[in-house]
């Protein structure tokens, strides 16, 4: 049995079944990175459809689209009590 804590839940799809692949899928990080993707293909869907938003806004979106800035996040998610 690996050292964990007794003290928090443990889910056995991640103890016992986990694989490292299928862990990062349900991980914080690829989260917030689908969400990232969702973002930008929503403006780009948005501007074919005439929506007033400018190429250069996607491409700065694409452009911050893999850094993610972690600590603000948790005090959003924080203050929000909600991811």
């Amino acid at each position: 049995m690996k050292n964990r804590d007794f003290q928090e839940y443990q889910s056995p799809l991640i103890t016992r079944y986990g694989r490292p692949e299928m862990l990062y899928i349900f991980s914080d990080e690829y989260r917030l990175r689908t969400h990232r993707r969702i973002w930008i293909a929503l403006a780009e869907t948005e501007r074919t459809l005439g929506l007033p938003i400018k190429k250069a806004q996607i491409t700065e979106m694409k452009r911050f689209e893999d850094k993610i800035n972690y600590k603000r996040i948790m005090e959003w998610e924080a203050k929000t009590n909600h991811d």
